[in-house]
């Protein structure tokens, strides 16, 4: 059972897979995977917790992202991943 969880948070976030197609080259059937990208859904996380400032979400494609949280973020835009926040650190 998912979270329950406010579609605000999961605007502007992407759910990255692979889909397999078999294709024939050289009179072998092969599977070739190509990647997909869809809106995540709230069946897509798998985890969600509130730090009172930010929001962590870990969604199903192994993606986490750090929301800030309240009325003013909600309505700032997309959400930062993790790795974007760490990278803004360093600088």
């Amino acid at each position: 059972m998912a979270p329950k969880i406010d579609p605000r948070l999961l605007k502007g976030l992407k759910f990255r897979s692979s889909e397999g197609k078999e294709e024939k080259t050289d009179g072998r059937t092969r599977l070739k995977y190509y990647p997909t990208e869809r809106d995540v859904t709230p069946d897509d996380v798998l985890s969600i917790k509130d730090y009172g400032d930010k929001v962590v979400l870990v969604i199903a494609d192994g993606k986490k992202y750090s929301i800030p949280s309240g009325p003013e973020a909600l309505r700032a835009g997309v959400p930062k991943k993790d790795e974007d926040e760490k990278k803004e650190q360093k600088k």
